[in-house]
């Protein structure tokens, strides 16, 4: 605590320096050098602008409170295309924090999708490449590899096609459950907040 103290007194120390030497070339450098200093150096600086000269002051006066992130701009000096970017940036974060808590609920009650006939069709598709494959293995090891197989090749490449097209439809279908199940919980719990 004590080092921050120090640090914090040397940096109003060095501000103030700075400010009453009155070296800057316009109201952009102060503003510049403003944006770089912590809060509370800031409010400091704020609350004693008086003391300082009056170019100074007058660059200082109507700044309300410097922006917490340096990297971000004040209100007055956004663009329509940098709210856009702050908009997308703060809802991809909300997003975020509501995805990795929907996640923790639904690993911590073990929630999974009902077992419909989409999971049926799935298993059955499964089974039947399963039993395809095993056919044309069995007639390729008997008779070799010949004009014959064909048949078989066929039907596994069509049992494939649908075990692919089961499988895609169980992923649509978990997608969708995994929606309505989180905003149901959203809108139960986290409005609740």
């Amino acid at each position: 605590m004590a080092k921050f103290v120090h640090s914090n007194i040397m940096e109003i120390q060095h501000i103030e320096k700075l400010l009453n030497r009155n070296w800057f070339v316009d109201a952009e450098d102060v503003n510049e050098l403003i944006h770089q200093i912590s809060e509370d150096t800031f409010v400091y600086i704020y609350n004693n602008r008086q003391k300082y000269p009056e170019f100074i002051h007058h660059c200082i006066e109507p700044m309300d409170s410097v922006p917490r992130n340096p990297g971000k701009m004040r209100l007055s000096s956004m663009t329509e295309a940098d709210m856009l970017t702050e908009k997308k940036a703060s809802s991809k974060a909300f997003d975020t924090e509501v995805d990795a808590k929907w996640l923790a609920y639904k690993l911590l009650h073990k929630l999974e999708r009902p077992a419909n006939s989409y999971d049926t069709e799935l298993d059955d598709a499964f089974a039947e490449l399963q039993l395809r494959k095993k056919d044309l293995t069995r007639k390729v090891y008997s008779r070799g590899k010949n004009d014959h197989n064909k048949e078989l090749e066929l039907a596994v490449e069509v049992a494939e096609t649908n075990y692919n097209n089961a499988l895609e439809t169980v992923a649509i279908q978990d997608e969708f459950w995994d929606g309505r199940s989180k905003f149901n919980w959203f809108n139960k719990h986290m409005l609740s907040m």
